[in-house]
């Protein structure tokens, strides 16, 4: 089954991993038609339930983040109206922020809470945060994954991939970091650069994506940018893009949104 057509509510139907109860949030499931509880601070979330489902491949109504009308969230916890909300358990309930980690803050509470209590909140994208330095911190951070087979080969030594994920308006990028979850193998040598497709190495410049390993990479243009910027990914091999024969990476861009 493939996703409904969004509602005016900004509600989307998906299939569940699992059971899942209303007034929760909900992260990626096992492929883009799957979602499961958001269990963790640190799980990306996409929307809210309202309405469950009973078992796993049901049909789940999904508002989505920042659309439509204030949703039904149920809380873990104490908290106060004007709080920061992430995901907290695994559950799929919502919970004020910790006091220190990195978190994807997803809401504000529109009332006082008490522990498993549900109370009406306001939603907008998931961004990920430094909890102590807390959801007015000017330091972002754009994180998503990638692999080799979404790439685009062109046709020479590179292959090239526009992420889903934005940088704002008003963004200065600071540079960043690759997660390598498997090298990008089958070639001599494996180079990543992260910028645009004008400036393919704007944010992150030149590092081995080769063998699994965390890399880091400063931006090569700290500029302000005056307009929503589509980031590239480039992949490039030693002799021949086309002898890349796998690969699998998370980026991460660092940037202070002056917006």
């Amino acid at each position: 089954m493939s996703r409904a057509k969004e509602s005016q509510l900004g509600q989307v139907h998906l299939l569940a991993d699992a059971e899942l109860d209303r007034f929760r949030i909900v992260c990626p499931g096992t492929d883009n038609d799957h979602v499961k509880y958001a269990a963790a601070a640190t799980d990306r979330p996409c929307g809210l339930t309202p309405e469950g489902c009973e078992a796993a491949e049901d049909a789940v109504a999904v508002r989505l983040l920042g659309l439509g009308q204030n949703p039904i969230l149920k809380m873990t916890g104490t908290g106060s109206k004007g709080d920061g909300v992430c995901p907290g358990l695994s559950n799929g309930y919502g919970r004020a922020l910790p006091s220190s980690g990195q978190v994807y803050i997803c809401a504000r509470a529109l009332e006082d809470w008490t522990d498993g209590e549900e109370i009406p909140v306001e939603t907008f994208p998931a961004l990920l945060i430094d909890a102590a330095l807390g959801a007015n911190s000017r330091l972002r951070c754009l994180v998503e994954a990638f692999a080799f087979g979404d790439m685009t080969d062109g046709e020479s030594t590179a292959g090239t991939l526009n992420l889903t994920g934005k940088l704002p308006a008003g963004a200065k990028p600071l540079g960043g970091k690759i997660v390598v979850g498997a090298g990008f193998t089958g070639d001599t040598s494996a180079a990543a650069d992260v910028g645009t497709s004008g400036d393919p190495d704007a944010f992150i410049d030149n590092v081995s994506v080769l063998a699994a390993a965390t890399v880091f990479g400063k931006a090569s243009d700290d500029g302000l940018l005056l307009a929503e910027t589509t980031v590239q990914v480039t992949v490039t091999g030693g002799t021949d893009f086309g002898g890349i024969t796998a690969g699998a990476a998370t980026v991460h861009i660092f940037y202070l949104d002056l917006s």
